[in-house]
Formats: C-alpha cells, sequence, structure tokens
C-alpha cells in the first residue's frame, strides 16, 4: 500500500521543498517526451512531484525512490560537501555518462541525487507496469532499466546543466585572471624608466 503523507522535517525550508520538486519534475518531464519508450502521462509527473519528500536527517540511508516514494535527504553525507566528485554506485561509477562526476555545488550534487531516485521511481512504477517490459530488465535495483533510465537523464538534463554551470566558472575565472593581469601591468616600468612617486 502506497503512503503518500508528506512529512515535515527539521530544517527543510520551503525554497528546499519546492527547489527539489522542480527538479523531479524536470526529470519526469524529459522522460515523458516521445524520445524515451517509457509512456510517461502527465499524471505520472504530477504523482511523481506529490510523493516526493525532502528530508533533513543525520543519517545515510534516507535517500532513496521507489514505486510509491521518492525521498531526498539533504543531509545525506554525499550532501554535505561542495564542488569535487559526486560518486556512484561501484557498478557504474567509472560510466563517462553515468557515473561518478564533477561537481561544482551542493545544488549539483543534490540534482544528481534527485535524477538517481527519480530513475528509481520510474523503474518501479512505470517500467514494472508496463507488461512488455521483462521483470528481469525493471527488477535489480541497479540493473539495465535502471541504468537506462539514469543514462537519459544525466546525459540529456543533469550533465549538460552541470556542464554550463562549469563553462560559467571557468569563462568568470579567465575574466578575472585577465584583470588581474593588467592590473599587474599598470604597476610595471613603462619604457624601462621607473615610476616616481608624487607627493
Amino acid at each position: 500500500m502506497c503512503h503518500n503523507q508528506i512529512t515535515q522535517m527539521n530544517k527543510v525550508t520551503p525554497k528546499d521543498r519546492r527547489k527539489i520538486k522542480s527538479w523531479v519534475r524536470k526529470c519526469m518531464n524529459l522522460l515523458k517526451k516521445k524520445d524515451y519508450p517509457l509512456n510517461i502521462t502527465r499524471s505520472d509527473v504530477d504523482y511523481a512531484v506529490k510523493v516526493t519528500r525532502v528530508v533533513n536527517k543525520n543519517f545515510e540511508g534516507a535517500t532513496y525512490g521507489g514505486l510509491c516514494q521518492i525521498q531526498i535527504n539533504l543531509n545525506y553525507w554525499q550532501h554535505r560537501n561542495g564542488a569535487g566528485i559526486e560518486e556512484e554506485y561501484a557498478a557504474f561509477a567509472n560510466n563517462p555518462v553515468y557515473g561518478d562526476r564533477q561537481v561544482t555545488d551542493v545544488d549539483d550534487r543534490l540534482l544528481i541525487t534527485v535524477a538517481h531516485e527519480v530513475a528509481h521511481h520510474v523503474q518501479y512504477r512505470i517500467m514494472q507496469a508496463d507488461h512488455r517490459i521483462k521483470r528481469s530488465v525493471w527488477r535489480k535495483p541497479h540493473g539495465d532499466g535502471f541504468q537506462r533510465i539514469y543514462r537519459w537523464l544525466r546525459q540529456d538534463l543533469v550533465n549538460p546543466i552541470i556542464d554550463a554551470k562549469m563553462a560559467k566558472e571557468q569563462q568568470a575565472h579567465l575574466i578575472q585572471e585577465q584583470e588581474f593581469k593588467r592590473l599587474r601591468q599598470m604597476d610595471l616600468p613603462m619604457n624601462g624608466e621607473e615610476f616616481k612617486l608624487v607627493a
């Protein structure tokens, strides 16, 4: 039996909840497109958003996705860091599309987690209900079905968002370096002469 009640947890702000739910909606809307053979409907999208809980629990096991619930723990151990590497399960950690990933901040980490848990939700709710899909495809937690969905989410939504942020940060850093270099050049003597201080 599904349990749809959303529980209020400590330190989860309305802004946090809106952000996570908007990412769940983005993930589901991507998979709803005709490019992906999942037959996801608008009702499926709304349901995924409705059953999403955002919590702030101080232990590792509170982030998951399943048939009747998606739960994102803001205090999951990987979400406590900023920039760095977001680690994935060993089975696909080395995959260049949906494995371990360089990130810029906590939002990138949360977005990856949302996509991961949405993939589980779709695996167990949508794939399981589609009688054309064999049980062996959707049954294993990180098996073929999950990896197929997660690949689509990472490749076509999550990675491009993070890549754009990284490119923007690199551009800002380059501009900052150029400005620093320009200012340093203003301090250098011109034509071999030394600057003279004016009293």
